[in-house]
This record gives structure tokens, sequence and C-alpha cells, in this order.
């Protein structure tokens, strides 16, 4: 089941334009991170708005970063010039600025409590440093 979720995720990340295959695989890991976690969340606080508010901050963080990757990727090949640089700083203080305003609605208006929203926050994280151990183990192990 998990082979076929990280296949078909990896068949519309394809489809959407990531070609480079690291950055599926970090996108696809954030995404099944983002569901196991939710999915211990619920096991463990079944009867309390603690998973769904995770979840909502899991989906946030992935939300995040997969703009952030998509717009990487549109001009990871372009070369720098001011108009891109403004274009980059725009977008960067755009997301930041919807982040932040989500936020404030959920903690100050919704009242939800902040320690299960920042956690699912920061599942991209756990992502980030799971991916990274994996790069360091393949990378020694293709030395050996």
């Amino acid at each position: 089941m998990l082979n076929n979720l990280l296949f078909n995720l990896d068949k519309v990340l394809y489809n959407d334009g990531f070609t480079q295959p690291q950055l599926r695989v970090l996108l696809r890991a954030q995404v099944v991170t983002m569901i196991g976690a939710g999915v211990l969340a619920l096991a463990l606080c079944w009867l309390s708005t603690w998973p769904l508010i995770f979840a909502v901050g899991a989906a946030m963080a992935v939300l995040n970063f997969y703009w952030m990757a998509k717009y990487a990727k549109q001009v990871a090949g372009l070369t720098f010039h001011k108009g891109l640089i403004v274009s980059l700083v725009f977008r960067f203080y755009a997301r930041l600025a919807f982040t932040g305003i989500l936020l404030f609605l959920f903690i100050f208006w919704l009242k939800v409590p902040v320690a299960p929203l920042v956690l699912g926050l920061s599942t991209v994280m756990a992502t980030i440093v799971l991916w990274g151990a994996a790069q360091v183990i393949e990378h020694k192990a293709k030395e050996a």
C-alpha cells in the first residue's frame, strides 16, 4: 500500500513538473511524514481536536514547502538579474505573510492550542533531517 502511494505521488509530482528525482523524494517524504504523523496523532489522541489541529499545521508546512520547491525549480536555471531577485524576495515575503495571517487567525481568532499547530508545522524540519540522514547514509554506502 505504501509503495502504491509513493508511486502515485511520484507520478503526480513528475506530471506537475518536478523532474529532479531528489526533489520528488523530498516532497514525497514530506507528504508521507505528514500522513504518518497525522495517523499517529489520531491514534494517540482520537477523542480530542489535537490531531485535527496538528494536521492543519502539517498541511500548512507541506503547502509552503511545495510552493517554495515549485518556484525554486522554475528559477533554478535562470540567470540572476534584478527582476528575478525582486520576484524571489516578493514571493518569499508573500508566502511568509500568508502563513503568518493563517497562524494569527488560527491562534487568536479560532483560539486553537499552539502546541499541536507548531508540531504540525515542524514536520517539514523532521522530513529535512530524515532526508539529510538518508543522503549521508547513502553516500557512505557508496564509498564503502
